[in-house]
């Protein structure tokens, strides 16, 4: 009797718009009823009031959220003056409301004063824990915290600044685990009238851009009537997903590549890698930077076999193989 043929599985980086009102996980569990897969996750969550990029982890490419979690991101903001709330968005709590005088000159300087990197308070409203507690979890049982923990957070590249009578917009880019409603607030305490958060869009999420993805409604359209993962693998490579939708032997653009195939293969699928690997590799790749590894692809197929990593010793250890299945 034959052998019936393995299914072939999703594997991959989606690039989804996210509109407003979802939570990350909403958009998640839409997916994995579209995509019947269960192996997905995301790489950055965003508050339900937020939209704009959110970069959906499929099959694998789970297995890259370590390195695509430490990326920068960049987002346009728009911060409303005069009004402090609970969770420092204007979807909280009002707990004071100010009448305020300031000039263009004045907001602006407030602004700019946040541009480089400082240790900031979190929001009570968010996942950070305190004795085992999640902040939100305190915040919802009215604890009060004699200190509020704070974060290194780094805000950069300052652009298209707008300044309003009573709110202020613009661009920027900031460090991994930077909270924006913090930035808003700090600005706002500094002008003395307060501020609160009214509305957020991730624009990139390196390396990629909120101009390379689909909105969940059209994702969902191409995906509609799929019956199963592979039929939603059919649909995925058939229809215009491109370049929302990116390849596992793609993602880490900025990593080096390798291409291997037979006894190399072999040998790196049981977690060793050969003596010709070892001599490729230190005659090539033994001059990158030490936080940039390499991906070691098949020539047979692109499947991505491997990722190595540096060692403290100068050579290359495995960080992590993706058997075939």
């Amino acid at each position: 009797m034959a052998k019936s043929k393995k299914p072939q599985l999703i594997h991959g980086v989606l690039l989804v718009d996210k509109p407003e009102g979802l939570t990350s996980h909403d958009v998640v569990a839409r997916l994995r009823s579209a995509l019947h897969s269960r192996a997905l996750g995301h790489a950055g969550t965003l508050d339900p009031m937020a939209t704009g990029l959110l970069v959906i982890l499929i099959g694998n490419a789970t297995k890259l959220s370590d390195q695509l979690l430490t990326a920068e991101k960049a987002y346009h903001l728009t911060g409303k003056l005069g009004i402090v709330t609970d969770t420092r968005d204007v979807t909280g709590e009002t707990l004071e409301q100010k009448d305020f005088d300031l000039s263009q000159s004045q907001i602006e300087g407030a602004i700019r004063s946040y541009e480089g990197e400082f240790d900031l308070e979190v929001p009570m409203y968010s996942a950070i824990k305190r004795d085992g507690k999640k902040l939100y979890e305190l915040a919802r049982k009215n604890v009060d915290l004699e200190e509020i923990p704070k974060k290194t957070m780094k805000f950069f590249d300052f652009k298209d600044l707008d300044i309003s009578s009573d709110s202020f917009s613009l661009g920027f880019s900031c460090s991994k685990g930077s909270y924006v409603r913090s930035f808003v607030h700090e600005v706002g305490k500094k002008l003395g009238c307060g501020a609160s958060l009214s509305a957020l869009r991730r624009t990139a999420s390196l390396p990629y851009r909120v101009d390379s993805a689909l909105s969940l409604e059209s994702i969902q359209k191409i995906l509609e009537g799929c019956d199963s993962q592979e039929a939603a693998l059919r649909a995925i490579q058939e229809d215009a997903l491109n370049p929302a939708f990116i390849e596992l032997d793609q993602c880490l653009p900025e990593w080096p590549r390798l291409r291997i195939e037979g006894l190399d293969e072999k040998l790196l699928l049981n977690g060793q890698i050969s003596k010709s690997i070892s001599l490729i590799l230190k005659n090539y790749f033994s001059e990158l930077g030490s936080d940039l590894g390499v991906k070691i692809i098949s020539k047979r197929d692109r499947h991505l076999l491997a990722l190595l990593e540096p060692s403290e010793t100068g050579r290359f250890k495995i960080k992590r193989v993706f058997p075939r299945r």
